[in-house]
């Protein structure tokens, strides 16, 4: 399966943003590490906007699955409700309750079913930063397992969701957490190679 159209704008994405924020300043670096002198705006401007960018790709792939569901549970003939496991997952996860009665009435499961998807999106919209909630959030959309999250994934996203709150809340002058721009672009590097495997984004 070729990487989504979501995956394949990030990647996009992100090589222009290094491009206009970190490319020469890499140069820089590798030729004269000793007398280097890192540019912490565009450093900061770098790490602002690639959050956003792994934050969109993220949400996107999320509405674009809810919006799957929305379609296929809209209107007759509904799926057998046993090839839908998701239904009671995302109940779980909204503490919604859904009709449980021997005398089904399809209609009206249907409808709090519709109501669920609803709740589910605006858990999406809710979402504010990238973090490993959202990873779990995006991740029981996508009909993975709370056992096949990957924690390492979830702990990295959470770490440069920080250092993005860093320069987001604070002085410049007061962040500590950038570095090098080799560093920075390492732990984005790092992030995009871990998102590919976990979501199976093949080139």
């Amino acid at each position: 399966m070729p990487a989504s159209t979501f995956f394949v704008a990030l990647e996009s994405n992100c090589r222009r943003l290094e491009a206009k924020f970190i490319h020469d300043q890499l140069q820089t670096e590798l030729h004269d590490i000793a007398n280097f002198v890192a540019d912490l705006e565009f450093l900061a401007a770098y790490r602002f906007l690639i959050h956003a960018e792994i934050e969109d790709y993220l949400e996107r792939k999320a509405r674009d699955e809810l919006a799957r569901l929305k379609k296929m549970v809209s209107k007759p003939p509904y799926p057998k409700i046993s090839t839908m496991p998701w239904i009671y997952v995302f109940a779980s996860l909204c503490g919604a309750s859904l009709p449980f009665d021997y005398q089904y009435d399809e209609a009206a499961f249907f409808r709090r079913v519709n109501e669920l998807l609803i709740k589910m999106e605006e858990r999406v919209n809710e979402n504010n930063g990238v973090k490993g909630e959202t990873l779990k959030l995006i991740s029981v959309v996508l009909g993975k397992g709370l056992d096949e999250i990957d924690q390492s994934l979830a702990a990295n996203l959470t770490s440069f969701g920080q250092e993005r709150g860093d320069i987001a809340h604070r002085s410049l002058g007061r962040v500590s957490t950038i570095s090098a721009p080799s560093a920075e672009k390492q732990k984005v590097d790092n992030i995009m190679n871990m998102l590919r495997l976990y979501f199976n984004e093949v080139p």
